[in-house]
């Protein structure tokens, strides 16, 4: 078998080094930066580390190709390419290559497992971005190196493919699964939540597969079902109000009238959560809260009073509507409507929300 999501575009050109930034957590605050592997190296070679530091390293090659991440010191003296190797390791480990050293042809098919197998399955375009790229075409990496591990692995599945044939079907249904969810016009929350899903019910077809087919067909038809419904709703631009979504994001089943009609972006879904947050976390009422915490005070409370109705009445406008009422027994409407605009969960891509909520408080 060929992993054509684990091969980079053939014909790629060499991505040149562009820098190398090193940050020493060594109280002094050094941060270095070098043009080479070799300069950085030599960093290394020099650097009498304090016990236990650490130091943290961003690496830019041409074309936009970067990594950023934090290593201890080397306890021993470090190899004239210490850096670099590192860095590989650390890529090939994160596609689930091994990084040890001139392994015996036993050794790398017994280090691909059916276990690994579903590792590889399950790893995400947004996971994988351009470490492939990276391993064949970045300077300071082996690319033989990549490639030998990488052919290992497919002649190693191919092996594992004849013996366990299951393990074919669940690798197809997986990539099928993933490929279908991974560009979808949703949140970078709501797709992670997709796919987390996905690999549940995948998971589970697989630990059934070795013992209880029809479970594990089960499972499959749960993954299908679960797909199709998400791929349905897909012209439905609040992901809010979708049936994931309100189960999500924690919505009552008669918010369908809080949907908005434009698509929620990262920093809206992260504020929309933020506010629920804080709204959860809030503190009992008390006569000397800031105003955001009083807020949230009366909306947990009337959360609360609103999860004591039959779950079909059940309306986070009822909540705002509820809290603006609390509110206008200390704030003027106009204040109050501000507060509905920086704090309401609801209120966040939404400008005419508080205004809608005072007229259903007040009218």
């Amino acid at each position: 078998m060929q992993i054509d999501y684990l091969r980079p575009e053939e014909g790629g050109k060499p991505l040149p080094l562009r820098r190398i930034t090193i940050s020493a957590y060594d109280g002094l605050g050094t941060h270095l930066t070098y043009a080479s592997f070799q300069e950085a190296n030599a960093f290394f070679k020099n650097h009498d580390p304090m016990e236990e530091e650490r130091f943290s390293y961003y690496i830019e090659w041409e074309g936009g190709h970067y990594i950023l991440d934090e290593q201890p010191f080397p306890d021993a003296l470090p190899s004239d390419h210490y850096l670099e190797r590192t860095v590989e390791d650390l890529l090939l480990d994160s596609l689930y290559l091994p990084t040890k050293e001139e392994m015996t042809p036993d050794a790398l098919k017994s280090y691909f497992t059916a276990d690994t197998y579903m590792d590889v399955a399950f790893l995400s375009k947004d996971y994988i971005a351009d470490i492939p790229t990276l391993l064949a075409y970045g300077e300071g990496f082996n690319k033989d190196r990549y490639f030998s591990l990488l052919h290992a692995m497919e002649e190693a599945f191919t092996h594992l493919e004849e013996e366990k044939p299951y393990l074919a079907i669940l690798g197809r249904y997986t990539r099928s699964f993933f490929t279908s969810i991974e560009g979808i016009p949703r949140s970078t929350y709501f797709r992670d939540a997709v796919l987390g899903r996905g690999r549940y019910f995948i998971q589970q077809a697989y630990q059934k597969a070795k013992y209880d087919k029809e479970q594990s067909a089960k499972s499959i038809f749960y993954l299908k079902t679960f797909r199709d419904m998400v791929l349905s709703e897909l012209p439905t631009a609040d992901e809010r109000i979708t049936q994931y979504g309100k189960i999500l994001y924690n919505l009552f089943p008669s918010d369908d009238d809080l949907a908005v009609s434009q698509r929620l972006d990262d920093a809206d879904i992260t504020g929309f959560l933020n506010r629920m947050q804080s709204a959860r976390d809030a503190l009992p009422l008390s006569c000397d809260l800031p105003d955001k915490e009083r807020f949230y005070a009366f909306y947990r409370k009337a959360l609360d009073e609103e999860f004591l109705r039959e779950a079909y009445h059940r309306s986070h406008f009822a909540v705002s509507v509820r809290t603006a009422k609390e509110l206008s027994k200390t704030y003027p409407k106009r204040r109050i409507e501000a507060l509905l605009m920086r704090y309401d969960p609801f209120a966040v891509a939404n400008r005419s929300y508080p205004r809608r909520v005072l007229l259903e408080a007040f009218s």
